[in-house]
């Protein structure tokens, strides 16, 4: 019995809040980029993401069919990764960080670095932190201008 105290001690502790209920998040989900160049210059950054699709393939198989090899064409599912850049610009998005304060655009530059990982909002719409609660503090959220 002497293991048992700990483990019941480590179940309250990680249950949930009685009545507290986990909030959805509202609006687009956004999205996860990395930085892939930087210009200071022209204000903007290029942004890479990348995109899984499941694409249908048709596939020609040999079925035996009442003793009978026949040649069928098959559908197959593939799942196929692109990936693709996006220049923005720096000096006309809102910027943030992953709790909601906002980032100067100086701030940022220093930050914005080949490889750093971005969040991207999907809509040019505030982020709802429900999503941002996945990431580091420091996170960089960029709200891209609508055009």
């Amino acid at each position: 019995m002497t293991g048992f105290a700990p483990i019941l001690t480590a179940v309250l502790l990680a249950a949930p809040v009685p009545g507290e209920k986990p909030k959805i998040p509202q609006g687009a989900t956004p999205t996860i980029a990395a930085v892939a160049e930087i210009d200071k210059d022209a204000g903007t950054c290029t942004l890479r993401t990348t995109a899984v699709k499941l694409v249908p393939v048709n596939r020609e198989v040999a079925v035996n069919e009442n003793g009978m090899i026949v040649k069928k064409v098959v559908t197959e599912t593939r799942t196929v990764t692109s990936t693709q850049d996006q220049k923005v610009s720096i000096k006309d998005s809102a910027i943030t960080d992953a709790e909601g304060n906002k980032v100067a655009e100086e701030d940022a530059w220093k930050r914005l670095t080949p490889g750093t990982t971005v969040v991207i909002s999907a809509d040019g719409n505030k982020v709802d932190p429900g999503y941002l609660a996945a990431f580091k503090k420091e996170t960089l959220v960029l709200q891209p201008a609508r055009r």
